[in-house]
Formats: C-alpha cells, sequence, structure tokens
C-alpha cells in the first residue's frame, strides 16, 4: 500500500497499465484510522503547546518583614497551576520547572516604608543568578514602592526558580514586602 508524501496517509493503487484503483472497505478503514490519529496528534500537540501550556503563578499569604542587603521571597501559596500542581513547589517557595524548554517569567514585588529602599529584583535558577538586576523599584506612595520585572530563561534541565531583592538602604532598615512570581512555557525542547 502506498502512503501520501506529507502525512503518510495509505491508499490503494494499481499496478500499471490499470488505470483505476482498486480498494475495498478496509482500505478506506486503514485511511480513516491515520487520519483520525493524525489530526488527534496534532490537537494535542497544539493543547500543549499553544491552548494550555506549563504556567504557574504564586504569591505570599501575607507582607512579610525583609532584611538587607538581601531577602528572598518566599512563595506559599499557587494562585494557579496548569501542570495539575507540578509546578507550585508551596513547601520550598519556589516554582518547579518540570519540562525543559524557554519560559517567559516575570514578578511584582512592593515594598512599604517611608525610607526609599533602592528595591531591584533578579531571577534565580536553582540559587544561582539568572539575570541581572532590574531597574530601581518606584515610589507610588510615600509609604510604597512597587517593582515589575520580567525575563525569558532557558531551562535544559529541570529545575527551580526563586527570586533575589536586592536591597539598597542602610542595613537595619525596617520594611515589610509581599510578591508574585509566575512563569510560562513558551518553547518546548
Amino acid at each position: 500500500m502506498d502512503v501520501t508524501p506529507n502525512r503518510s496517509y495509505p491508499y490503494p493503487e494499481c499496478e500499471p497499465p490499470l488505470v483505476e484503483d482498486s480498494s475495498d472497505i478496509m482500505d478506506l478503514k486503514r485511511l480513516a484510522d491515520a487520519v483520525d490519529a493524525d489530526v488527534q496528534g496534532l490537537y494535542d500537540l497544539a493543547s500543549e503547546l499553544l491552548i494550555r501550556p506549563d504556567a504557574v503563578r504564586m504569591s505570599m499569604s501575607a507582607t512579610i518583614a525583609g532584611q538587607t542587603p538581601s531577602t528572598y521571597p518566599a512563595y506559599n501559596v499557587m494562585t494557579f497551576d496548569t501542570t495539575g500542581g507540578a509546578m507550585a513547589d508551596t513547601v520550598n517557595g519556589v516554582i518547579r520547572i518540570v519540562e525543559p524548554g524557554w519560559y517567559l517569567v516575570g514578578t511584582w514585588a512592593q515594598g512599604n516604608t517611608a525610607t526609599f529602599l533602592g528595591m531591584r529584583a533578579r531571577f534565580l535558577q536553582d540559587g544561582s543568578p539568572a539575570t541581572s538586576f532590574s531597574p530601581q523599584a518606584g515610589l507610588v506612595t510615600t509609604t510604597s514602592q512597587y517593582i515589575e520585572y520580567g525575563a525569558t530563561l532557558y531551562y535544559g534541565t529541570p529545575g527551580n526558580l526563586s527570586l533575589e531583592l536586592k536591597i539598597g538602604a542602610a542595613v537595619g532598615t525596617a520594611f515589610t514586602y509581599a510578591s508574585r512570581i509566575w512563569a510560562v512555557q513558551v518553547a518546548k525542547l
């Protein structure tokens, strides 16, 4: 039985010099099964990569006291996780990257104090710096400073994603903060 060049669908073909195709109902069933399997495979691939990629967002359950010169948020609340909880590690407070690929990651943090913190953020892969520090947080009110930061990170193997907040204020400056972190797979390997 011959197959089509692009999708490998089976079809019967007579040997020359015959000009009519010889086929029976089993040939039609084989063709229908091949098309069905191919369409299901394309649907599954689209679902995994485009419709429902690996994605997670985590946050902190409360505003907590920060430390200078650096503080490391521990995310203990899963807002959503399309992997059924595989990416949200609320025990260790990090995002677990379970599949190799490229990830779009982002964070939001708020520092609360009357002193300017000069707060900056950077992403950590397995505890090591994965990005440079962001620009400093901007003042929103006299006691609140906000920072938003995003990056694209490559994970060749599964690992952890976390955040470091660098504080430029004097050591011992009292402040509280809250933060969220998220990741979405944009290219699968």
